[in-house]
């Protein structure tokens, strides 16, 4: 899993397309089997973060264990219409795509996240996976596309167009930084997808966004998720001790960043 920046600066530097009503998270799970990847931001992200201020800082509430996930989100809306994440297509191989994370992903978030292997490597990820985790997941990304203008949390899907997993940004500064997490459905375990699919995000966002630094923070023991922010460029910063905290216990993590 990768985790969020422990400090981030205010929302006074932040470049806006809209206003704000809170911001999304997305993480990364990884269990040790060669290259499996599971991202969880606070749903594909879908849960809360482990230290105690994020909720505030966002309007979000939840222990951080993964069983009490986000408050209920205030969208924003017109003409008494909820807001709608806009479409999105960047293909990243012949196999794989991303598009934009839909309401209609529901079943397939249900089905691909109700299992215990998927929150291994998380704080956030509730097990079991519920219907509430993923209203409140759609929730956060829809507020996060309006104050960006465009979806920053994305889908990856097969070439048949199925929900095979998620990966986006979260604290990010157009022109600056972000945090990027990222989940993988567990048949696709192994395949290399995801250090196509982080290499692909992290090219749009230096591209598009003007990024000069992007940050994960991963549990210590999460091998598969260190591998594939190596492949992709990542350089081990610091080790975090005693960051995350799950269950009453506590466990190092790594931050690892790429810098252009």
């Amino acid at each position: 899993m990768v985790d969020r920046e422990p400090n981030v600066s205010r929302q006074a530097s932040r470049q806006r397309a809209t206003p704000a009503t809170s911001r999304a998270m997305t993480r990364v799970i990884e269990p040790l089997d060669p290259e499996p990847v599971i991202g969880a931001p606070c749903a594909v992200n879908l849960g809360v973060p482990s230290w105690p201020d994020w909720g505030e800082r966002r309007g979000y509430s939840g222990s951080g264990t993964g069983v009490n996930i986000c408050s209920a989100l205030q969208l924003p809306a017109a003409d008494g219409q909820p807001a709608r994440i806009p479409p999105m297509h960047r293909p990243v191989n012949k196999q794989v795509h991303l598009t934009e994370i839909r309401r209609a992903d529901e079943p397939a978030f249900l089905a691909l996240l109700n299992d215990p292997d998927m929150s291994r490597f998380t704080c956030r990820l509730p097990y079991p996976y519920t219907r509430e985790a993923f209203e409140k997941w759609i929730g956060i990304v829809t507020a996060a596309a309006a104050e960006y203008g465009e979806p920053i949390h994305w889908a990856i899907r097969n070439a048949a167009g199925e929900l095979i997993g998620g990966i986006g940004f979260d604290n990010l500064i157009k022109g600056h930084r972000a945090e990027i997490g990222y989940w993988l459905a567990k048949p696709y375990w192994g395949r290399g997808i995801m250090s196509s699919v982080v290499a692909k995000a992290c090219q749009v966002a230096g591209r598009e966004w003007n990024l000069v630094r992007i940050t994960a923070l991963v549990f210590e023991n999460n091998l598969a998720s260190v591998r594939v922010l190596e492949k992709c460029g990542f350089e081990r910063e610091a080790r975090l001790r005693k960051y995350f905290s799950r269950d009453g216990e506590f466990s190092d993590a790594f931050l690892y960043a790429r810098v252009s």
